[in-house]
């Protein structure tokens, strides 16, 4: 609190599981009396901040906010905020901003009397949280927040598990040294313990004796963490499986099908379509299960749903190769038909901009994948290039023609490697591309493109699809006329 009042962004930073957005979102409750408004933004990527800022644009009334660069649209929601705050300060929240880099064009700008880069002029306060601690440039003060100490650890534990001083003492020392103090671990301790009846030393001693089997191997788990700390949520999903019944078993189909989606913000109804599209029941179930199991959280920007990065990593760390291969196929299925071209044509932009998040992870799975194999599948590649173009799509519906050409030209180098050059796959991804030039005012670039699209289908003849064969027409036809 003193920090902000300094007028200066400050940054909770430390590892992932220590607690930084529970503490920013604690600080908030805490102090909402001082704010005129509080607001909160995720600024996981450059796509998330960006779709984030824009979003807080259209709810402050600035107009077409899509159309600004960075700094302008900042400039704009910052001064939307001191005018709805009547001269008291506010509170914006950043979350999960890992790349103080990307974070400057928000919090800087170039004023006219200074050669160097300066902090965005408002009356608010802004509140970041990170697994970075460096941020020496953008002048952010930053609080590191640290695993809990051993007696806070204590006092944690003591008071959800509702103990006296007094009481095992000992074994829940043992417990918090386990798993390092990481307040994750130890609030899956606590449900675990709770929901099995279970003792702090027995708890340790199933820690232990968890196989490496069901751990899995992650780089990230097993350099930064205690090996107890993925025991600890391992233990939490075979509490899972052995609830038993209907809502257990969706749960788990459920949370292995999360582990590839981005962690934040996962809609409901792409929930909906996981689990089996219609069946609410189901769904309700399987998030009850997993919610009383702590693997899964409400979202805090829209009601969603949320999964913690290190839940995500350990699942995936479960997997065997097959079986990743075939949800990650299934997930891919879903999210596609959830976001298909005429839903995205129809979704607010609020909801395409948080799909992008999603899209972009899935995308990302499958081309790690794509590198593993040897001569990777049919299948596999179809579904990569598919991703791409879904993804080119949501750019396209956003106004993002930069990503939107770089996309595309993915997408079309995937459809290509799949199916051929002259495939009407390519000649589809080719149309889009003509279209993200025309967008950029490359009208030679979007030229050629709808003509190699164009010589595609003429060559196909008869077998051509009619309307894309008339959308490539129509490209051809606007970029002569651009020319």
């Amino acid at each position: 609190q003193q920090q902000q009042q300094q007028q200066s962004p400050t940054t909770v930073a430390g590892l992932g599981g220590v607690g930084k957005t529970q503490t920013a979102l604690e600080f908030a409750r805490r102090f909402q009396a001082e704010y005129a408004v509080l607001r909160w933004v995720l600024a996981e990527d450059a796509t998330t901040l960006q779709a984030g800022f824009q979003e807080l644009a259209v709810q402050l009334g600035v107009v077409q906010p899509e159309q600004m660069e960075s700094e302008l649209l900042a400039a704009s929601v910052y001064e939307r905020l001191d005018r709805l705050a009547h001269g008291r300060p506010w509170l914006l929240l950043l979350d999960n901003a890992d790349d103080p880099a990307l974070l400057q064009p928000w919090l800087m700008t170039h004023h006219a009397e200074s050669r160097r880069p300066q902090p965005h002029r408002h009356r608010g306060h802004v509140l970041i949280t990170s697994r970075s601690p460096q941020w020496p440039a953008l002048s952010a003060r930053v609080v590191g927040l640290d695993c809990f100490s051993a007696p806070e650890a204590l006092q944690y534990l003591r008071a959800q598990l509702q103990l006296q001083p007094d009481e095992q003492g000992e074994a829940l020392t043992q417990l918090a040294a386990e798993v390092g103090g990481l307040p994750l671990a130890l609030a899956h301790a606590v449900a675990y313990m709770r929901a099995v009846g279970l003792g702090p030393a027995d708890y340790v001693r199933r820690l232990q004796a968890m196989p490496q089997r069901l751990l899995g191997q992650d780089q990230v788990l097993e350099q930064q963490y205690p090996r107890s700390v993925a025991a600890s949520i391992a233990l939490s999903l075979q509490r899972l499986e052995e609830l038993g019944g209907a809502a257990a078993a969706a749960g788990q189909q459920l949370i292995g099908q999360l582990a590839y989606l981005a962690p934040d913000s996962i809609p409901l109804g792409l929930c909906e379509a996981l689990v089996g599209e219609g069946d609410l029941e189901r769904l309700d179930g399987a998030l009850e299960a997993l919610r009383n199991c702590s693997l899964v959280t409400t979202a805090v920007a829209d009601g969603g749903v949320s999964v913690h990065r290190l839940v995500q990593a350990v699942v995936r760390a479960q997997q065997q190769q097959q079986q990743e291969e075939e949800v990650l196929l299934t997930v891919a299925n879903r999210l596609l038909e959830f976001s298909g071209a005429k839903e995205l044509d129809l979704f607010e932009a609020q909801q395409t901009r948080r799909l992008v998040s999603h899209l972009k992870t899935v995308l990302h799975h499958f081309e790690q994948r794509l590198q593993q194999q040897q001569g990777p599948s049919s299948d596999w590649l179809l579904r990569t290039a598919q991703l791409a173009s879904r993804l080119g799509d949501a750019y396209r519906c956003l106004g993002d023609a930069p990503l939107f050409k770089r996309t595309m030209e993915k997408a079309v180098a995937l459809h290509q490697q799949h199916s051929g050059e002259n495939s009407p796959e390519t000649a589809v991804a080719l149309v889009s591309l003509s279209h993200a030039h025309a967008q950029l005012g490359d009208s030679r670039q979007a030229l050629e493109a709808a003509s190699q699209a164009l010589e595609i289908f003429e060559h196909q003849g008869a077998q051509a699809d009619p309307l894309e064969k008339s959308k490539a027409l129509n490209r051809l036809a606007n970029a002569h006329g651009d020319l």
